[in-house]
């Protein structure tokens, strides 16, 4: 970081001079100065920041800072939502996206099906403007540029070759599960081309089939490339199969030089599948962290910052943690704890039959109002489903995506959302949910091998990962200090959870509990 930056006397006028509202939130403008404090002797700074506490514009002044001594930023965020929200709030950003959000020049088709992929041949780039090349040039001479985290991952070698000054990664508890998705890969028997997968103990043993395997794709790849022109199948054939050998060989790699992995290998018929993912992702996360300086991590759930650091490969000496307190009033968003079913696996044949009534109930209580009803399982969203308990509900797997079903949602006077995985990806603001029921606690699946792989060195894991789902869930519904939510969590089994994991859920959070 600039020295001159670090010891100026005027930190506070600069922040000033670049924050981007007229007025500040509590907290902001403190928590910007101790930022750059702590940049001094340390090169992450983590940061927990509640829904409400504006998290985006403390990112955004400090790049801004950065940009008046000739620094350059990356913004990564997790969703394109957020990205859209970065280019709607702020001036002096660029955003880059992935390929498939720009026109080809010639064929007018997005860039993943342009003429040059189409007939295979990059010369035809020559004499016109690639929208994709060109925006990935812009953005690589910006100061401050917001990607997508998934885009990034795939851009940097082709675009950003400079280790940048800053870097923000919001939403960054999800970076453990991105990494996860960048390395896993699954085998399928009977895509691209028909293989039998050998059922092993081992995972040492599939090391010859991966091999043989990635053989068989590269010549399947040269097939392809071959043909010209390509259809609109093939070129999302050759992408797949391009991204598998990639993972295979990163995969083979990573193995030999001592990573560990786990296996999973069903079979259904004459489908055969095997899926390969990493134990840890702390030696990969280094791909992302060597392009900056200095790097902010931001999230309203990192819950244990030792946990979360360990989990993505930062050292103790290398960081230093910040909170910030929740805004909202605690009367605006209450969480009531009902014990009134008990959904664990033991238990669930005989009182999910509750559900029903006890749905109904919440139903009448807020009859004029929209809600949400988290289920965190499948299971329990088809059998909500086939109880055809009111025509209120309106459940995830009948609209095309999220924005689908929040148009309706918005349109119709009193619905209710039914769904598992809204955890995330869902701002259910003021009149959009006015109360959440939580049906399960939202406990991870122990038939997952690389959770029972982690449990065994890490016992709190399961914990942590619980916790994180579930104040995510509450967080859905309460996007503003002026607005309001009522929660319940029905599950009898949170009295236990709450008890064993209660130093992992953050205060703003364990303030706002009642029990009925």
């Amino acid at each position: 970081m600039e020295e001159k930056l670090l010891k100026s006397a005027d930190l506070l006028q600069l922040i000033d001079s670049n924050f981007p509202f007229e007025d500040y939130r509590t907290n902001q403008r403190e928590t910007i100065k101790e930022i750059f404090e702590l940049f001094k002797n340390f090169r992450y700074v983590i940061l927990e920041a509640p829904t409400g506490s504006g998290k985006s514009p403390i990112a955004v002044t400090i790049a801004k800072i950065f940009a008046q001594f000739s620094e350059k930023t990356h913004i990564l965020t997790i969703q394109k939502l957020l990205q859209d929200q970065y280019e709607r709030d702020f001036k002096d950003l660029f955003v880059m996206k992935g390929k498939g959000n720009y026109v080809c020049a010639v064929n007018k088709k997005p860039c993943t099906r342009g003429e040059c992929r189409i007939k295979n041949d990059k010369k035809i780039r020559e004499g016109h403007h690639c929208p994709y090349l060109v925006n990935g040039y812009k953005a690589e001479e910006s100061k401050i540029t917001v990607h997508n985290f998934d885009s990034f991952f795939y851009q940097r070698h082709l675009f950003f070759h400079q280790k940048r000054a800053f870097m923000v990664i919001d939403e960054a508890h999800n970076l453990e599960q991105k990494f996860m998705n960048f390395v896993s890969f699954t085998i399928n028997n009977k895509d691209f081309v028909e293989v039998q997968i050998p059922e092993y103990e081992d995972i040492d043993k599939y090391d010859e089939f991966l091999n043989t395997y990635l053989g068989t794709l590269n010549l399947e790849l040269i097939k392809i490339d071959e043909q010209k022109p390509l259809s609109s199948q093939q070129l999302v054939f050759r992408d797949m199969i391009e991204s598998l050998i990639r993972k295979i060989a990163f995969y083979l790699l990573s193995k030999g030089s001592g990573t560990k992995f786990i296996f999973e290998y069903s079979k259904d018929r004459e489908v055969q599948k095997i899926k390969f993912k990493p134990i840890y992702v702390w030696e990969f996360t280094y791909q992302i962290f060597e392009y900056a300086d200095n790097l902010l991590l931001m999230s309203a759930t990192i819950l244990d910052d030792e946990a979360f650091t360990k989990n993505v490969g930062i050292k103790d000496s290398e960081y230093a943690f910040l909170e910030m307190p929740s805004l909202f009033p605690i009367e605006s968003r209450p969480i009531y704890i009902t014990d009134e079913v008990d959904l664990s696996w033991k238990k669930y044949g005989e009182e999910v039959k509750k559900v029903p009534k006890i749905i109904k109930r919440y139903l009448d209580m807020y009859s004029a109002e929209k809600g949400i009803i988290h289920t965190h399982t499948n299971r329990l969203v088809n059998y909500i489903r086939s109880c055809n308990i009111s025509n209120r509900f309106l459940f995830k797997d009948d609209f095309r995506d999220i924005n689908s079903l929040l148009a309706v949602h918005s349109a119709k006077e009193n619905s209710v959302i039914v769904a598992s995985g809204f955890h995330e990806g869902l701002d259910l603001k003021d009149d959009l949910s006015r109360f959440q029921v939580i049906l399960k606690v939202p406990y991870p699946d122990l038939k997952d091998k690389q959770i029972s792989a982690r449990m065994k060195v890490d016992k709190g894991y399961y914990g942590l990962l619980t916790a994180l789902k579930l104040v995510q869930c509450y967080g859905r519904s309460v996007r503003s200090d002026e607005d309001w939510c009522d929660s319940f969590i029905i599950d009898s089994n949170f009295r236990r959870f709450k008890g064993m994991y209660k130093s992992v859920l953050p205060s703003w959070f364990m303030e706002a509990i009642q029990y009925e």
